[in-house]
């Protein structure tokens, strides 16, 4: 193994592992001193600060994107990408938001690039996305069946928006024509901008009320690691192991938020949840193309 692929596989397993445990921290959070809007001023605050300068230095080349495209990115992956997520796990498990979160989202970019710039879908990733969508089939009819009364199914719609949201920005951002940190600090730093008064002022704040170990926890789960190395991290692996086999590192998303939603949360998933995360994880691996014999 070269030095760049070595290099690129950690990178896909940091960005994956980060993934993960932003779902669990996220879920712990919501139920314990701290709101899923304190969450999100977190979330993007910190990486707003951080990123400011990139803003500031290419503001430039972002004023050249159609403002109609910004405010695409901006509500795909920024506040309301994340208050419908963390909504979400207050009705649902992690484990569940693991399989419908990550797991959906090549689903819903696929069907919006089909319908939107007419992209062609290689065969094999069309088996990817049904594998996908009887995962998520799988996940929701045992809500309906089996948890109707204890609501996780309004959860798991949240997730499924959420994944759509994201599915917007995708799109958005690839035609933008700007860098993954000019996008990201189009997200970042516009979403601190629109977010943090409307937080300050009606929404309540409560900082104060949690505990520093649960605070720190959620600065570094929200802030960096989410909010910022996870992107420095998954561009690393783009680049040194190619956007495809970079992609595929998301189908270990779902299993491992499973598994840390049962080591830290202490959550269980019947055999239908169970099988729903593995299809839907075999699914984006397959959805990826990095299974495919042309390269992307």
């Amino acid at each position: 193994m070269s030095r760049n692929t070595l290099i690129g596989v950690l990178a896909g397993f940091a960005t994956v592992v980060m993934w993960a445990s932003w779902i669990v921290s996220t879920r712990f959070g919501v139920g314990g001193a701290l709101s899923s809007y304190d969450l999100g001023f977190l979330r993007f605050t910190i990486p707003a600060l951080l990123l400011l300068p990139v803003a500031i230095r290419d503001w430039p080349t972002i004023r050249r994107v159609h403002p109609a495209r910004l405010l695409l990115m901006l509500y795909g992956a920024g506040a309301p990408f994340f208050l419908l997520a963390a909504t979400g796990m207050t009705f649902a498990p992690a484990s569940e938001a693991g399989a419908l979160l990550p797991g959906a989202m090549p689903l819903f970019v696929a069907l919006l690039a089909v319908v939107v710039t007419r992209e062609s879908i290689a065969p094999i990733r069309w088996i990817g996305f049904a594998l996908i969508g009887a995962g998520v089939l799988s996940i929701l009819g045992d809500a309906l069946i089996e948890g109707a009364n204890d609501g996780r199914w309004r959860g798991h719609l949240f997730f499924l928006a959420a994944s759509f949201s994201w599915a917007i920005y995708t799109l958005a951002f690839r035609g933008s024509g700007l860098s993954v940190w000019q996008g990201a600090a189009v997200v970042s730093v516009g979403s601190a901008v629109g977010y943090l008064p409307i937080y300050l002022i009606w929404l309540d704040p409560g900082l104060d009320r949690a505990a520093l170990p649960e605070l720190s926890l959620q600065i570094a789960a929200q802030g960096l690691a989410s909010g910022f190395f996870s992107l420095l991290f998954f561009s690393t692996a783009v680049a040194k192991l190619g956007s495809s086999s970079g992609a595929a590192f998301g189908s270990l998303a779902p299993i491992l938020a499973w598994i840390f939603a049962v080591i830290f949360l202490g959550e269980r998933l019947d055999p239908t949840g169970v099988a729903g995360v593995l299809l839907t994880s075999f699914g984006v691996l397959l959805a990826s193309g990095a299974l495919s014999r042309r390269k992307p």
